[in-house]
């Protein structure tokens, strides 16, 4: 039996009467690839079979991966599967698009526990939640310190000689814009 995600049908494979099978060999047939994941005989399951003695094996579809996935916007929660390839990484935090909508991975749940931060193999993840971006009014400045603090990092428009913000000072340049120290008075 080969089970494709939600889809499950009996296929046929062709096998040498001496060969060998255990759990979770992978095998090719209709041009995708399988892992076994149960072997039954007369006498019930097994670890690992004679092809002869095989009456029945269990195999997923390997190649191509079902990530469940739950939408969350505002209070609203939908869930919906990602089919993505073997190899796939996804890492919490990051923007991905799904149809014509932008979501943030808000969490990766594993089985083992939740990441809020990690990066994971889809092979892994038994459910992604995802959340809606923040909107870009969010980082908008409000104040007017902080359009004027905007305005000399450049983040509003055309500044020719923008001023750059601490972060991307290295730590032990000095900055040449010191206050000249007053005079004492007599």
């Amino acid at each position: 039996m080969l089970t494709d995600g939600p889809n499950s049908y009996m296929a046929t494979v062709d096998l040498d009467s001496d060969e060998w099978l255990d759990i979770d060999d992978v095998f090719e047939h209709d041009d995708m690839t399988w892992r076994i994941t149960r072997l039954e005989s007369k006498n019930g399951p097994l670890e690992g079979i004679e092809a002869t003695n095989l009456v029945r094996a269990v195999a997923l579809r390997q190649d191509m991966l079902r990530v469940k996935i739950t939408k969350t916007r505002g209070e609203f929660s939908t869930p919906d599967t990602l089919i993505v390839e073997e190899g796939t990484v996804f890492k919490a935090g990051t923007i991905m698009e799904i149809g014509a909508q932008t979501w943030r991975i808000r969490a990766i749940h594993t089985g083992q526990g939740r990441t809020l931060r990690g990066t994971v193999d889809a092979s892994n993840i038994k459910r992604m939640y995802l959340h809606e971006p923040p909107r870009p009014e969010r980082f908008e400045p409000k104040t007017p310190r902080e359009r004027r603090q905007a305005w000399k990092e450049g983040r509003l428009g055309f500044n020719p000689n923008p001023i750059l913000p601490k972060e991307q000072i290295k730590k032990r340049v000095k900055p040449t814009n010191r206050r000249k120290r007053k005079k004492p008075r007599n």
